[in-house]
């Protein structure tokens, strides 16, 4: 994992929105969605890239099984 930590107001800038790269987090973890094409505009089935996700991710569809495919950007507290 890389050393860039995130909190809140850092991770609200990475929402995919004018140009900006989309970074979700689950479980403490920061991830690239930003190429993701289901993710384009830093959106997924009313989940919004720039938070924290973890409660929405356990309770999506495909659950945690889509984050190991994804690059890992930092950390979150």
């Amino acid at each position: 994992m890389k050393d860039n930590v995130y909190d809140a107001e850092k991770l609200k800038v990475f929402d995919g929105k004018d140009g900006h790269k989309s970074f979700v987090a689950v479980d403490g973890v920061v991830y690239d969605v930003s190429d993701v094409e289901m993710w384009k505009g830093g959106k997924h089935n009313g989940l919004e890239a720039g938070k924290d996700l973890t409660d929405g991710f356990k309770s999506s569809p495909h659950g945690g099984e889509l984050l190991k495919d994804l690059k890992v950007v930092g950390s979150y507290k």
